[in-house]
């Protein structure tokens, strides 16, 4: 908190090139590059698709909230990726189901933890 204080009164008075490599020396600055895209297709491990079949009765699975069918095999990353500053993590609105009907959201770790390939 002492930190914190001393930035924000103090950081503005220092000069503008030691302000620029204190911003790069903190890595929670630098914003990742987005693993997917818009219009990617997005193939779950077999592994997962095991999972949510066996969790089919419930509403939710490895805090992925489905509005109807559940997404097997494919998604479809539907929207550029949105970055949220305060947890510092992607966010991604995808698609999935007969004709793409259906959607869904999901955080960068999320996908990553269930994705066996992306296919672009």
């Amino acid at each position: 908190m002492i930190i914190d204080n001393f930035m924000t009164k103090y950081f503005i008075l220092l000069p503008s090139d030691l302000q620029v490599k204190i911003m790069l020396s903190v890595r929670e600055f630098y914003q990742t590059i987005p693993k997917f895209k818009r219009d990617e297709y997005v193939k779950f491990k077999m592994s997962v698709i095991y999972d949510m079949r066996r969790a089919r009765f419930n509403n939710y699975y490895n805090n992925f909230f489905f509005s109807g069918e559940m997404p097997i095999y494919f998604l479809k990353i539907c929207h550029e990726p949105i970055w949220d500053k305060r947890k510092k993590i992607w966010y991604y609105y995808y698609r999935y189901g007969y004709d793409y009907q259906e959607y869904g959201c999901a955080d960068e770790n999320q996908l990553l933890r269930c994705v066996a390939l992306n296919i672009r």
